[in-house]
């Protein structure tokens, strides 16, 4: 599979959630484990699923302190999941999947470090984007304040599906009704159906996707995979393997000149086992993963532990389009 950047994702089946997904920042390469799989008929039976007086669709449902809590919006998903130890009971959520035009959102950051930012089209949304408004209430329902956890933080990822080209992701939260943004991105997946932008948070508010453009003082670049993932490499390697992982930037202003500045991290998942049976499966990211050396940007993958089966290697950054490109273990 030749590297792919988002914009020309085909329906596949996917996700990332990026579905691509759920990861927690505790993944090691030194000890890979697959943190989860990715459902997306998965429905909640207590859920309730209705439309708020502005049309949005809207999903209640009993909120678990233990258990994946997904809001299934059919095109795209919203998925809280609290840390282990806490322990609540009687509390509903609601997820408002409030669509919102580009011209909205740019004048909500417009006056915050966010200003450059666009946020993520979501296919099926008539060129929209989606703001997440999360509440909460008790079985009366009556308002409540969303419980909240200390250390380590509340997991939240969207995942969904875009042709947009996604430059320097970001996944956005601000108090309801606010402009106070700030970007909670912890990992972000790219898998052939959808994308997934994932993120820790100790509260719940609004959360919106975004494509924050080049933030690097030497600006937007192309980016180019050496071997052994170029698009002429078989890209397979035996188990035990450690993977060298690395790639070039050129600068779309100058395309003579390197840009050397840039972060980078990488996510992974497992799409299909040995057998090659469809499975989705995160099963490592970092951020700000790669090195700059030599004319490239340079990562060792540890991948001594990984089972055999196709991989999906994600690459984004601040300075370049996220880019994937599929690797096997045989």
């Amino acid at each position: 599979m030749v590297p792919t950047q988002i914009s020309r994702l085909s329906r596949w089946l996917l996700s990332v959630s990026t579905s691509v997904f759920l990861v927690s920042s505790s993944l090691h390469a030194s000890d890979p484990q697959p943190k989860s799989s990715v459902d997306h008929n998965l429905k909640t039976a207590e859920s309730r699923s209705s439309r708020a007086s502005d049309g949005d669709p809207s999903i209640t449902q009993p909120l678990s302190p233990t258990a994946l809590n997904v809001f299934n919006f059919g095109p795209h998903l919203f998925k809280v999941q609290y840390p282990p130890g806490v322990s609540f009971s009687g509390v509903e959520m609601t997820v408002d999947a409030v669509s919102i035009t580009r011209s909205e959102f740019s004048q909500r950051v417009s006056n915050t470090s966010f200003a450059k930012s666009l946020c993520v089209v979501y296919s099926g949304e008539s060129g929209d984007c989606i703001d997440y408004q999360v509440t909460c209430s008790n079985t009366a329902a009556d308002p409540i304040a969303c419980p909240k956890a200390p250390s380590p933080y509340i997991s939240v990822d969207t995942s969904f599906d875009t042709q947009q080209s996604i430059v320097n992701p970001g996944f956005l939260t601000t108090p309801i009704g606010l402009n106070e943004w700030k970007n909670i991105l912890q990992a972000f997946y790219l898998v052939k159906v959808d994308p997934t932008s994932h993120g820790r948070t100790k509260g719940f508010s609004e959360f919106v996707v975004v494509s924050q453009g080049a933030t690097n003082q030497q600006g937007l670049g192309n980016l180019s995979l050496n071997a052994p993932f170029r698009s002429t490499d078989p890209r397979s390697f035996p188990p035990g393997s450690e993977i060298p992982v690395s790639f070039r930037l050129t600068s779309v202003g100058n395309p003579s000149q390197p840009v050397t500045d840039a972060l980078a991290g990488l996510s992974i998942v497992r799409v299909a086992n040995s057998s090659g049976e469809p499975v989705t499966e995160a099963w490592f990211h970092q951020s700000n993963a790669f090195v700059y050396q030599g004319g490239s940007y340079q990562y060792s993958l540890q991948a001594q532990k990984y089972p055999a089966g196709t991989y999906m290697l994600a690459i984004y950054g601040d300075a370049f389009a996220s880019q994937q490109v599929s690797f096997t273990i045989e």
